[in-house]
């Protein structure tokens, strides 16, 4: 049954059988039964008050009553009195079947919760011995609305493939019945989008590319200002187990917008996740919803450098251009710049749309609705920006809808591209002399400069953490490359362009841990499509003043236990201005992360208190499953403390300390670090078990350990962010090129994106 229909039919059922028994012998009285096929699942709507559960017997001569008894489960109170059960059912005399109807209280249903009621025939003379005595139902209220059907375009799958078209697919929308403004679309990615995306059949598409499995996709617009997309399947799942399930999401701190009734993500908004990692998307800004009732017009517009074409001389040769434009454009206008703008190409669109630009082109003979149209222009050599304008049905230029995309020309010499210019260093705040005003909030204890050098860079990934997390990238199976993709924080647009202008940024990094070297790492393409990944040299903050008379530094402790030698090396760190307050990082695995501690002079102890810096409003993180284990999100591990045989792992930790030396002596309860089944929770596995007495000394070095237990997951997603210290400011100026264009045939032999995948996690 389709969604809709589900939506449109009072209750829609379930059935978990399509046969009945078959019986043999003698029969138990009556022989009462529960149907095999009967209804195990219920859909309620607005005027739902009742629902019948069929009950069977194989004797039918006289009238007859069996006990009936409801099993509520852990349901409570509150939600049993929702339903109504008989404690008994009637047959009348020559009828095989009668009627449990189960009264519900219909504005007592909370939308959107499963309700489980089990039923047990409560006559052991006359129940069948054939059939089933008891039978479960779910019981759950519809939650979904059908507005109509909408529209779904996309621009999110167009990213992993060379020449994807943008497909534009009929769609159900609905809208949540308590949540306005949450939508959730059926099957948006399904057969009739695939087949229009992959040019083919499903039958081809399934034996050689991917396979799907009906998905809807939630959009939540609640807030019309700020659209997203939570992490969700598509339902579509890639032939190649390199790249496995596909899913969306709206890329980290970006927003979407409904106005109109049609919703919108910026370019670049979109992410795509699988088994390889994940990418931006909706690389030209054409994904799009439209709502039932609403309509839009299609005035999106790219435009592609395919190549040149020589001439017949092999001296000369011209770029030849592709624009693709939606039904509702009636012209392109557009300009040639040196170099690449694609950082802000403002200036160049409001130059364009008013006509103040200097030698602005047009595309000649345009034919609105074809979709299509290729043009050459006479260039030299060189690297350039097209910026491009589509016109409206009145023939007014629609900025909102320009696109700039820079390419480099090489022209009939084949000139070789330039290798990506790019430097990255990490410097001290007080060595540093333009970071002269900073150094007062930003102490070279928890702060360090970062500073890029380079020209013509396109995007840039940075990423910083300890070099000791940077070192065991490898060891965990991934790349440095890898990471950087994953956890990155891309430059700013504004710091990119004060790059290119001026060849040289710089910013700071805050909130670091004191002594402590750290790594920063540099992924840069330039506008020649050349990469480069830069890893810095080791930084290491300065120590934190610290008067205190804790030992701090590196701990060592080892543990056997159930056979295995656990291991571990953890810091106690100072914090500032206080002698009772500290952080204890690394404690049982070494995954980077820091948690509050008190030290008590007069009890000689350290407190470890279950909050973890940086994760405060995450409450108590003691006895609750911590972070993904594996990439594969199977599996969680998490830290358990306990104190005593009937703790469930919530305890503080606590160690001793020597009052002598002041230093951390001993364990003083059992700590855990246990690897559980992220569906089931089931602990299958320990990455760290250290009972209570376990001896802990300062670390000596690696001659101490004889191995360290293996740990996998390491918070590589914990970037830190750079501070806001400083604000970009380079001055631009509008200079377009003079430029002979003229419309032309398109080159042939490009290559299909039915078969090629574009470059992944770039």
């Amino acid at each position: 049954m389709s969604l809709a229909a589900a939506a449109a039919a009072m209750i829609s059922a379930v059935s978990c059988a399509n046969e009945e028994f078959t019986r043999t012998g003698e029969l138990n009285g009556e022989a009462v039964y529960f149907p095999v096929d009967a209804v195990t699942e219920y859909t309620l709507d607005e005027e739902t008050t009742s629902v019948t559960v069929p009950v069977r017997r194989s004797v039918t001569d006289d009238e007859f009553t069996v006990s009936i008894l409801a099993d509520w489960g852990e349901m409570s109170e509150t939600d049993q009195s929702v339903f109504t059960v008989p404690s008994s059912v009637t047959f009348s005399a020559g009828e095989e079947e009668a009627s449990l109807v189960i009264a519900v209280d219909n504005s007592a249903v909370e939308e959107g919760k499963e309700y489980t009621i089990g039923f047990l025939i409560n006559d052991e003379a006359n129940v069948s011995q054939y059939g089933n005595k008891t039978l479960y139902i779910t019981l759950a209220k519809e939650i979904w609305d059908l507005l109509g059907t909408g529209k779904f375009r996309d621009d999110w799958f167009t990213a992993m493939w060379q020449s994807a078209p943008v497909v534009e697919v009929d769609v159900p929308i609905y809208e949540h019945k308590s949540q306005k403004g949450l939508y959730m679309l059926e099957a948006p990615y399904g057969w009739p989008y695939l087949e229009a995306f992959f040019e083919g059949s499903k039958e081809d598409i399934e034996s050689q590319l991917v396979t799907y499995a009906a998905a809807n996709i939630t959009i939540d617009a609640t807030d019309p200002a700020q659209v997203f997309i939570s992490r969700q399947s598509t339902g579509i799942t890639d032939n190649d187990p390199a790249y496995g399930l596909y899913e969306i999401a709206t890329a980290e701190s970006v927003y979407g917008t409904l106005e109109n009734g049609i919703i919108t993500f910026p370019a670049g908004g979109l992410k795509l996740f699988c088994v390889a990692g994940g990418m931006d998307t909706n690389p030209n800004g054409l994904f799009r919803v439209v709502l039932p009732g609403y309509e839009a017009r299609d005035y999106s517009v790219s435009v592609e450098y395919s190549g040149m074409r020589v001439a017949s001389d092999n001296k000369t040769a011209t770029a030849v251009l592709d624009f693709s434009y939606g039904a509702d454009v009636t012209g392109i206008s557009y300009v040639f710049v040196s170099g690449d703008v694609t950082a802000a190409p403002e200036e160049y669109v409001s130059g364009v749309v008013n006509g103040t630009a200097e030698n602005i082109c047009t595309v000649d003979g345009f034919v609105a609705g074809e979709g299509s149209v290729s043009v050459e222009a006479e260039l030299a050599p060189g690297l350039y920006t097209i910026v491009a304008v589509p016109a409206d049905v009145s023939g007014a230029l629609s900025a909102e809808n320009a696109v700039a995309v820079n390419f480099y020309f090489p022209g009939a010499g084949g000139n070789a591209a330039p290798e990506c210019d790019i430097t990255a260093a990490l410097y001290k705040v007080t060595e540093y002399p333009d970071a002269a005003g900073y150094i007062e909030q930003c102490p070279d204890y928890s702060s360090v400069v970062y500073e890029l050098k380079g020209s013509e860079i396109k995007s840039l990934k940075m990423y910083l953490n300890t070099t000791e997390v940077i070192n065991s990238i490898e060891g965990m199976g991934m790349t440095v490359q890898e990471v950087v993709d994953a956890y990155g924080s891309d430059l700013s647009a504004d710091f990119l362009q004060e790059l290119n202008a001026v060849g040289k940024i710089w910013n700071i990094f805050i909130n670091l841990n004191p002594s402590t070297s750290y790594t920063f790492v540099v992924s840069a393409e330039n506008s020649y499509g050349e990469t480069a990944l830069i890893i810095s040299k080791p930084f290491v903050t300065d120590a934190l003043p610290y008067s205190g008379e804790l030992a701090i530094g590196k701990y060592y402790m080892s543990c056997e236990y159930a056979g295995e030698t656990f291991e571990n090396i953890f810091e106690v760190l100072p914090t500032q201005s206080s002698e009772t307050d500290f952080f204890v990082r690394n404690i049982g695995i070494a995954n980077g992360s820091s948690w509050y501690a008190e030290y008590d002079s007069e009890a000689s102890t350290l407190t470890l208190t279950g909050y973890e810096e940086g994760y405060e409003d995450f409450g108590m993180q003691f006895g609750v499953p911590y972070y993904y284990y594996d990439e594969e999100e199977t599996m969680y591990y998490g830290f358990y403390s306990y104190t005593s045989d009937t703790s469930n792992g919530k305890n503080p930790c606590v160690f001793s300390v020597d009052p002598q030396t002041k230093e951390l002596a001993a364990l003083n309860n059992d700590f855990a670090v246990i690897l559980q089944d992220a569906k089931t929770m089931e602990g299958i596995g320990l990455l760290g078990y250290y009972t209570a007495g376990t001896e802990v000394s300062l670390y000596e070095g690696a001659g101490q350990a004889s191995r360290m237990a293996a740990s996998r997951m390491q918070n590589l997603s914990g970037l830190t962010t750079a501070a806001s210290v400083r604000e970009p400011a380079v001055a631009g100026s509008l200079a377009t090129l003079k430029v002979v264009t003229r419309k032309c045939e398109p080159l042939s032999g490009k290559i299909s994106h039915k078969v090629v995948r574009d470059g992944f996690l770039r």
